[in-house]
């Protein structure tokens, strides 16, 4: 037990702590209080960077799937029906109209990277890209066999070759020639990707579209919205299907990495069935299930709605210290926006103040103490 020297001493310690102690309680509970605001402040802007990201991008998307003027329009129209009716010169005129409407789509809607229009089989006949030089099937076709010919059984023909996975030409040739027989892959240049798309819009019903992604081979993603083509006139007939794919500079890379809120705050888009990351400020954790690779993450942005205007936040454990979590769900597509924030890193001025404010107080009840005393 200290033992004081004499009363002096003893009134100066009491003095001290019955000074010392309550100034020590306001200036915690003060402590308490602004990072208590801090955490709160920096949670309710990560929820408003989540909630307007997600509206965003659902703006793009939108571009893709509520666009039916895509589809709906005469040219398209005539050129797929002409294809289900197997009138081969009102095909290919109608082609043309497609070709000249389509570059008013992409000025139009710019997050549009490619259109492709299959036919009533499911069978992509044409390719347009916003660019003065894009070819259809058919087009570059011509450039490997020539304009010579005077019947195209790919449109609306049934002639289709099973075995050489090509399609018939009937060719204004000599008695004797054989008929030559152009594969598959050069109507186009259609990949297994884009033919499961195809054959995927067969299945869908009016009003309905499919959203798919893939990761080219240098990993980037890859959105391709697709929806079945019925008649404007009859309205139960199937005429064929649209493949729009997205453009991924705009749709994920345009301003998302610009988007976390602080140095350390992460942003990731994610496929909601499989849990992948379509894009993630993080470039390690792009195309890997984040239910795995960051389940904290995970678990927290799945236990919201996200339905909210403004989306509610959590707290999850993060590498760097615990994170504040804001997450939505987008409605265009099933996939969920998540955002998250560190309060530590806001929070550095907070603590500093409260330190220096409570050694302010100490320093003046010490002083005040040696006076009265």
């Amino acid at each position: 037990m200290i033992r004081l020297p004499s009363i002096r001493s003893k009134l100066l310690a009491l003095f001290f702590l019955f000074g010392a102690v309550p100034i020590l309680v306001v200036s915690l509970l003060s402590y308490f209080n602004s990072m208590k605001a801090v955490e709160e402040m920096v949670g309710n802007r990560t929820a408003g960077v989540s909630s307007s990201v997600a509206e965003s991008r659902d703006a793009l998307l939108a571009q893709a799937t509520d666009s039916e003027i895509i589809w709906v329009n005469k040219p398209v129209q005539s050129y797929l029906n002409a294809l289900a009716q197997g009138n081969r010169v009102l095909a290919m005129e109608a082609r043309d109209e497609v070709e000249r409407y389509y570059p008013k789509i992409f000025e139009r809607y710019q997050a549009l990277g490619e259109i492709i229009l299959a036919d009533y089989k499911g069978r992509p006949t044409v390719r347009q890209k916003p660019s003065v030089n894009a070819q259809s099937g058919w087009e570059l076709i011509g450039t490997q066999i020539g304009r010579a010919v005077s019947g195209l059984e790919l449109f609306g023909g049934e002639e289709e070759d099973e075995k050489s996975g090509g399609f018939r030409f009937d060719m204004d040739l000599p008695t004797g020639n054989e008929v030559p027989r152009v594969p598959l892959e050069l109507l186009g240049g259609f990949d297994d990707a884009e033919k499961e798309a195809a054959r995927l819009g067969l299945s869908l019903e009016r009003g309905d579209y499919r959203c798919l992604w893939t990761f080219t081979n240098d990993g980037d993603p890859e959105v391709r919205i697709v929806h079945p083509v019925f008649s404007n006139r009859e309205t139960s007939k199937r005429l064929g299907v649209a493949i729009l794919k997205l453009d991924s500079s705009e749709l994920f890379y345009a301003d998302l990495a610009l988007e976390p809120f602080g140095r350390q705050g992460e942003i990731a888009l994610v496929d909601e069935s499989t849990g992948i990351a379509l894009y993630h400020s993080n470039p390690a954790f792009v195309g890997r299930a984040l239910n795995t690779a960051d389940p904290d993450l995970w678990h927290a942005a799945m236990a919201m709605d996200g339905t909210e205007s403004v989306a509610r936040w959590q707290k999850a454990s993060g590498e760097y210290g615990n994170r504040l979590v804001a997450s939505n769900r987008l409605t265009n597509a099933p996939w969920r926006l998540m955002v998250t924030a560190l309060p530590k890193e806001f929070a550095s001025e907070t603590q500093q103040a409260g330190i220096i404010n409570l050694l302010i107080a100490a320093l003046a009840t010490l002083v005040a103490a040696f006076l009265v005393v």
